[in-house]
């Protein structure tokens, strides 16, 4: 549950107290408070809105965590409504009234002294409460990177002047990643555009046409966001993912399919393993659920988003791991070097050939501990089969999972209540057998309760 000095690291007290106002006059008189034609508070909205802000919180507070606690966790999938990426710091509207990608954002910077936070939203609809905020953010240690229909609600996020990345600046990109990473990064698609203005690169705004033609133009665009992420170079990611740019989804009018959603979460994630390269350290990036209108649609790209969230942070672990294992023998053999080099030389040749079968054997003694201690981590993850059961493709208990928020990410229990800034890690229990191991992704369970009435529905 998040507190209220959480919500306040982004949004204004003024906001928060109107917020509080209709929330108590919903559940005192069980009647609906609008806010717009599509904004409504009902009388169980602040126990959602609190929940699924604060399990983003939590999710950001266990990827911080040192990798040697059983508690850390490398990527989470918040599986969460109301969405939060339409609220502004100081108004709630568009089915949102606290934006939880931007408070987590800020949370990351106030309690774990992140410097630098992107995140991303490939929601059909502009993400005009992250970007207000951002944009107005003087320190520039905000990214946001959007792709959204051109001319759908709320009509913000407009497109500025692009030109093709100079020959230069590919250059120097070329020389901070490496040859190869380059590639990875640049695609096959062609040439990839940037923004002219400097503030316009690091809140970057790609507009797509619906219709016939926006699968491909997504993957363009989306590229040049996470391109642009990349040069920033955050610490931290973040993913508003919202569904409904998907061909099913009856507010939009892009045609989206699963493979699309899969391809978009790779890359990033592979993104932030150049980031992490660059940095020397692990770059997490958790999800949040946004928007998705169509039960099927949002089910099925829900379970492959996880998936590849899930595949992905196993495959850098496992990297790490081996570089982990290269190093150590590394400074296995230097330290049996300088002891052979110690030795009298009277004896230098009989102590070098020890030496040396020393080394060899210290190395495969160190290469199997490493593996083998890396190994019991993989196997203490869940099992593809397992992420997809705990999502619960079967329609009904995913969305009523996210619309109720009774369960939170990375089954992380409430935090302490309180009105200050909370900056513990908030999983109630450390049970060792429900302990998260590193490199682990977190989804909630299902609600297995399907009685909701249809006014609880509304509105979220």
């Amino acid at each position: 549950m998040a507190t209220d000095g959480q919500i306040l690291l982004y949004h204004t007290e003024e906001h928060l107290n109107h917020l509080g106002e209709l929330f108590n006059r919903a559940e005192e008189s069980h009647t609906k408070q609008r806010i717009d034609g599509d904004t409504e508070v009902m009388h169980n909205t602040r126990n959602a809105v609190y929940r699924a802000t604060g399990s983003v919180i939590a999710a950001v507070d266990h990827t911080f965590l040192p990798i040697t606690d059983p508690l850390s966790i490398r990527t989470a999938f918040c599986c969460v409504r109301p969405p939060g990426h339409h609220a502004e710091q100081n108004r709630a509207m568009g089915f949102c009234f606290v934006n939880g990608a931007a408070v987590a954002a800020q949370h990351a910077r106030t309690c774990h002294g992140i410097d630098r936070v992107a995140v991303l939203d490939f929601d059909v609809h502009h993400g005009n409460g992250t970007e207000q905020g951002f944009r107005a953010d003087s320190s520039g240690c905000l990214f946001y990177g959007s792709t959204q229909e051109m001319g759908n609600y709320p009509g913000t996020g407009d497109q500025p002047p692009l030109a093709p990345v100079s020959n230069e600046e590919m250059d120097v990109m070329r020389d901070r990643l490496g040859e190869k990473n380059f590639e990875l990064l640049w695609g096959k698609e062609g040439s990839l555009e940037v923004a002219e203005d400097a503030e316009d690169r690091r809140v970057v705004n790609r507009e797509i046409i619906g219709g016939r033609g926006s699968r491909e133009e997504f993957r363009r665009r989306w590229r040049e966001v996470i391109y642009e992420m990349v040069r920033f170079n955050p610490q931290l990611v973040i993913i508003s993912a919202g569904f409904d740019a998907h061909i099913r989804d009856p507010l939009g009018g892009m045609q989206l399919e699963e493979e699309d959603y899969k391809w978009a979460t790779e890359l990033v994630m592979d993104a932030c393993k150049l980031c992490a390269q660059q940095q020397g350290s692990a770059v997490p990036c958790i999800s949040v659920l946004e928007g998705g209108y169509d039960l099927l649609a949002i089910s099925r790209s829900a379970a492959v988003h996880v998936k590849a969230l899930f595949e992905k942070a196993l495959e850098h672990t496992e990297s790490e791991a081996l570089c982990k294992a290269l190093e150590h023998t590394e400074s296995e053999a230097n330290n049996d070097d300088a002891q052979v080099e110690e030795q009298d030389e009277s004896h230098i040749e009989d102590e070098t050939s020890v030496g040396c079968n020393n080394i060899e054997e210290k190395s495969n003694e160190s290469i199997a501990d490493v593996w083998e201690d890396d190994k019991d981590k993989v196997d203490g993850v869940l099992s593809l089969d397992d992420v997809l059961a705990s999502l619960d493709v079967s329609i009904n208990s995913l969305m009523l999972s996210a619309l109720m928020s009774n369960t939170t990410t990375a089954g992380l229990a409430d935090s302490v209540s309180g009105d200050d800034v909370n900056c513990k890690p908030s999983l109630g229990s450390t049970d060792s057998s429900d302990a998260l191991v590193p490199g682990e992704v977190q989804v909630s369970e299902p609600l297995v309760n399907n009685a909701v009435d249809e006014d609880e529905r509304g509105g979220l």
